[in-house]
């Protein structure tokens, strides 16, 4: 989500972070609660808080735990999304209806035309809180914007539902917290990011 408060002048001296110039003056304080306030390129006053996703567009894949399948797809996307830690039931509702809305696949006229629902494509949804990691310090990622399993969890499995009962068909997961192994064949390759507060990357 973010949230305009009209326009506020950027210091030309000061840092910015994925796009976002910091409010605070000591940007410890307010990367220690998993959130950044800051202005975008236009001024406006935005909150960096989010749900994420990678999603690749596939002929195949599949993922494994244990050595043992646990779920599989044919055509369609495969979803790479994670939690952070203040996304809310919005962030959910808006992320689903862009993974079967987005048009990003081929149409008759050779051009991306057609949405997961319009091919009937099928849908893998894996949980990974590394796509949250912050890389701007040092050369270990940080990953304190994504959130915990208990609040993860229900976030994560409340975005399988809402991708069902939109697509009409069941959707394939892996196992939440688990070692994966995911195998796909990318098709294009098309791979694309969601924000579900920076709706414009």
């Amino acid at each position: 989500m973010v949230v305009a408060t009209g326009y506020i002048p950027r210091d030309p001296g000061t840092r910015r972070i994925g796009g976002i110039t910091p409010l605070a003056t000591k940007e410890s304080e307010n990367v220690a609660t998993g959130s950044i306030s800051g202005i975008d390129g236009r001024g406006a006053f935005v909150d960096i808080r989010r749900m994420r996703a990678v999603i690749q567009r596939v002929s195949s894949a599949s993922v494994e735990v244990d050595g043992v399948t646990r779920g599989s797809i044919g055509r369609g996307l495969v979803v790479l999304a994670a939690v952070e830690t203040s996304d809310t039931g919005d962030d959910v509702e808006w992320m689903a209806k862009k993974l079967v809305q987005l048009r990003i696949f081929t149409g008759p006229e050779g051009r991306m035309d057609l949405s997961l629902a319009d091919i009937r494509g099928q849908l893998l949804v894996i949980s990974q809180f590394t796509v949250l990691g912050v890389t701007r310090k040092g050369t270990r990622p940080s990953f304190h914007r994504s959130a915990g399993p208990p609040e993860a969890v229900p976030l994560y499995e409340a975005l399988v539902r809402r991708a069902e009962a939109l697509l009409g068909t069941p959707v394939a997961t892996g196992v939440f917290g688990a070692e994966m192994r995911l195998s796909l064949t990318n098709e294009g390759p098309v791979t694309i990011i969601l924000d579900s507060r920076r709706k414009d990357i």
